[in-house]
């Protein structure tokens, strides 16, 4: 049996397909920009300068831009940025014990479990430190 962890970081974990030519009224879904166009081996030109690639999520087929969705993926993970449904990840096996524990790492600090840790580690040192640091700067200044 193969642990299959994979860190939500980059849109590479989600099965899809680049689209050198997208249709040219077609926009980025968040940016509301023209995708990219052109042959990923032409030299960028200063029309495409700031645009996505667009790229197919193969599970749903929507369009989005690579950039925007590897953003998005960050906030919220294994969803299209269309409809906040699920777009599953590509599981990739673990090779040895440290890829392993960056994975766990990675999926740790990418979870809700540690945006809740990360806001109770703020309002204790709301309700904590803040008040020792105000103590300590009205007795410099007795």
């Amino acid at each position: 049996m193969s642990l299959t962890i994979r860190a939500p970081t980059s849109p590479a974990n989600y099965d899809h397909e680049v689209i050198y030519n997208p249709n040219p009224v077609s926009v980025c879904g968040i940016r509301q920009e023209p995708y990219r166009t052109g042959d990923q081996n032409q030299p960028a030109s200063m029309a495409n300068y700031g645009r996505c690639q667009a790229i197919r999520l193969t599970s749903c087929r929507h369009i989005v831009g690579r950039e925007c969705f590897a953003l998005w993926i960050k906030k919220h993970i294994d969803t299209c940025s269309f409809f906040n449904h699920h777009v599953p990840q590509v599981p990739k096996p673990i090779t040895d014990l440290g890829d392993l524990i960056d994975r766990v790492f990675d999926y740790l600090c990418s979870t809700r479990v540690f945006a809740f840790l990360e806001d109770l580690t703020l309002q204790m040192h709301l309700a904590i430190v803040k008040p020792m640091l105000v103590n300590a700067l009205a007795a410099m200044h007795e």
